[in-house]
């Protein structure tokens, strides 16, 4: 028979945290708000209690905010938890290496065959040049996603070529031509109602969306017809 009695003492408290930088954010005037982000987005502050959960989810939460804007290379390059069990205290260091910072390149689209490369590009709405920032890949993704014209859509930043001009990957999975939506339904004004609607992403011949609607009823019938160009070069 075995037995163990664990007496676990006083907690670790952190005492000291000191974060540095490296690569061009560490001294350019522009980094500063991101800098400043990082700095008051660590949660393992000094009087905090020592976890070794808190002191990963507080790295984590550091590389986040680098990688948002310019940098999304960055990485930890040097960090420690140094901890003293007499005095029960903790000093934490970390470097954060920005590396090169990033512009937007070309659009590259995968996966497009029943609409055309360019639509994508006009839609996403990236200027080639453009400081890399994430939330503008997320706009870009969302801007694709609403179209109609894609069921899903995936933006990643190409970082393996030049920073200067890095590549946006579009990996797209196409939305079918047509579709056609049909209803049915009733009430006490107007009886029985019947709809439908079709969709037509890309009429043969002119390349334009066709929506058309059709509702009949004991009030009212009509049918309609809208017709939408796609975004030529300048939106």
């Amino acid at each position: 028979r075995l037995i163990m009695k664990v007496v676990p003492g006083e907690p670790t408290r952190v005492t000291k945290v000191s974060i540095d930088f490296a690569g061009p954010i560490a001294d350019n005037p522009q980094d500063r708000p991101q800098r400043e982000t990082i700095q008051r987005g660590w949660s393992l502050r000094s009087g905090d209690r020592f976890t070794q959960n808190a002191w990963n989810n507080a790295k984590q939460t550091a590389v986040r905010d680098l990688v948002k804007r310019r940098y999304p290379t960055g990485q930890i390059s040097y960090s420690l938890a140094d901890i003293d069990p007499e005095t029960h205290s903790a000093q934490l260091e970390v470097t954060l290496d920005s590396g090169p910072a990033f512009r937007i390149g070309e659009l590259v689209v995968q996966g497009a065959d029943r609409y055309d490369a360019d639509l994508a590009a006009r839609l996403a709405q990236l200027v080639p040049g453009e400081i890399y920032d994430q939330n503008l890949l997320l706009d870009a993704q969302i801007k694709l996603g609403e179209s109609g014209y894609f069921d899903s859509v995936v933006l990643t930043l190409d970082t393996t070529g030049d920073p200067n001009a890095a590549p946006v990957l579009v990996q797209v999975s196409e939305a079918k031509k047509q579709k056609l939506v049909l209803g049915v339904g009733a009430n006490t004004d107007v009886g029985l109602r019947l709809t439908a609607e079709h969709t037509h992403h890309k009429v043969p011949g002119i390349g334009w969306r066709a929506i058309s609607k059709l509702e009949l009823d004991q009030k009212k019938q009509f049918i309609s017809t809208d017709l939408l160009a796609p975004p030529d070069e300048h939106n």
